[in-house]
């Protein structure tokens, strides 16, 4: 079975992994700084809206112009009778089916699946990185899988 990322979701994903990862951290600094510092508030406005700006250009751009024999793909999941394959941007990443030891979904932020292998070479990826209905699908399939 093979789960693809739409380009919408591929959008949303982006956007709620860039805001957890970059943005929050950073504009915590700026903010912590501005705050003790004599710095204006346009120090954070700025700061806000270049990572804002550079997330969001960045996910309209893949939204937008990535399509056609050229088309990167953003992220696949593909469950073959032998093992997993996980694709994301063209790197791919295998859990041989011997080795699969089931699945877990991390709480914190953000929110992760991890797909575990007993050789110690776990392979996380965004838990929204497809849509609700293709990760009722998949978690299905991967419980079967685990047995």
């Amino acid at each position: 079975m093979e789960y693809k990322q739409s380009n919408r979701q591929g959008f949303f994903n982006r956007l709620y992994v860039h805001f957890f990862l970059y943005a929050v951290p950073q504009l915590s600094a700026v903010a912590l700084v501005v705050a003790l510092g004599e710095n204006s508030m346009a120090s954070l406005w700025q700061s806000a809206v270049l990572l804002i700006g550079y997330n969001l250009a960045f996910a309209l751009w893949l939204l937008l112009f990535n399509s056609g024999t050229g088309r990167v793909e953003p992220f696949s999941l593909v469950i073959n009778p032998d093992h997993l394959t996980v694709t994301e941007f063209g790197r791919k990443r295998t859990i041989e089916k011997q080795h699969f030891g089931g699945f877990k979904i991390t709480s914190g932020y953000p929110k992760q699946v991890r797909l575990c292998n007993h050789n110690g070479r776990d392979i996380h990826f965004s838990y929204y990185a497809l849509s609700s209905s293709q990760r009722a699908q998949l978690f299905k399939e991967l419980d079967c899988d685990s047995r």
